[in-house]
């Protein structure tokens, strides 16, 4: 045998060594470093910007955010028919998660939009928000793409 000894098993009933879950977990690390780093430089610039660049960052950041939060309702629709019924909770709540985490970022986006004097008092704290949710939900969103090229064709009744 030519892999790790078997680790785990994920929704797929796939057998992951243990490099292929390092790998995995260190893509996620790097992508939460990446966000991380983004976050405090724009959240670091932002305190400088002028109350109208602030405002048409915000606005921005709402279609970014009802962009992925489309995404996810989109996966979640193809995803969650193909998964077994032991894994379908899990991923249920993660996608769950991200919906809140996207809408989350939608509001605090709507709030620095509609008051714009409120985004410049507080701009480094809502610039880092708003990234932090980009980030996140793409993490949950990238991880149940790579979930969704990993099931087989939609689970009528009769295959169950």
């Amino acid at each position: 045998m030519n892999e790790a000894s078997p680790v785990t098993k994920r929704a797929t009933g796939r057998v992951l060594s243990l490099t292929a879950l390092a790998s995995y977990w260190g893509s996620i690390a790097l992508l939460v470093i990446a966000s991380i780093l983004v976050g405090f430089l724009a959240a670091a610039i932002a305190p400088g910007a002028s109350a109208v660049t602030l405002q048409a960052f915000f606005g921005l950041a709402i279609q970014v955010d009802a962009s992925f939060l489309l995404a996810v309702f989109v996966v979640a629709s193809f995803l969650l028919p193909r998964l077994p019924d032991q894994s379908k909770r899990m991923y249920g709540f993660f996608l769950t998660l991200d919906a809140v985490i996207l809408f989350l970022g939608l509001m605090v986006g709507t709030l620095g939009f509609v008051r714009p004097e409120l985004a410049t008092a507080n701009a480094f704290g809502l610039t880092i928000t708003v990234v932090m949710t980009w980030f996140l939900g793409l993490l949950f969103l990238v991880d149940g793409i790579r979930l969704s090229g990993q099931v087989g064709p939609e689970r009528t009744p009769e295959r169950r």
